[in-house]
């Protein structure tokens, strides 16, 4: 691979980016955005996308701002990132920070590869049309359900 594979898969995902009007940060060989998602705590999702310097993958990530935890429900965490991820092929769902004192946050997680042949779009139609749309649900998903746990959720209402 040249080294220009790398800048290849962001300006695809880039076109993509423009196309649908979404405003995006470039550092290197990342892609920062957020989506609009209503029924998460704070109605966007953070999406990174980041290409391997050596040009063989892109990696997604994409987190919600408010959907966090305690750091004392580390096993309901998990517990509700592995039912998911059992349910559900796409996006695998990680629980982050498991090592600090602070909020636990859900992290969406999939990685393409990029060093084998694919037919033009396939970059494209993973990270928007199964990456994205499965990170809002499972932000919007959490959401309710941290909702429904939070006695102080349910006074508001």
């Amino acid at each position: 691979m040249t080294a220009s594979e790398p800048q290849k898969s962001l300006d695809e995902l880039k076109e993509a980016l423009d196309e649908f009007g979404l405003r995006y940060e470039e550092k290197e060989s990342e892609l920062r955005f957020s989506v609009d998602a209503p029924g998460t705590p704070t109605g966007i999702v953070d999406v990174s996308f980041f290409a391997s310097e050596d040009g063989k993958y892109v990696r997604a990530q994409a987190f919600s701002p408010g959907a966090t935890l305690p750091h004392e429900k580390l096993p309901e965490a998990f517990q509700y990132a592995n039912l998911w991820n059992a349910h559900r092929s796409f996006s695998r769902i990680v629980v982050d920070n498991v090592k600090g004192p602070g909020d636990l946050s859900f992290v969406a997680d999939s990685t393409f590869y990029t060093n084998a042949p694919c037919e033009p779009g396939c970059l494209r139609a993973c990270f928007f049309e199964r990456f994205i749309p499965s990170a809002i649900e499972f932000f919007e998903t959490i959401a309710r359900s941290l909702q429904q746990t939070d006695p102080a959720k349910e006074d508001e209402q």
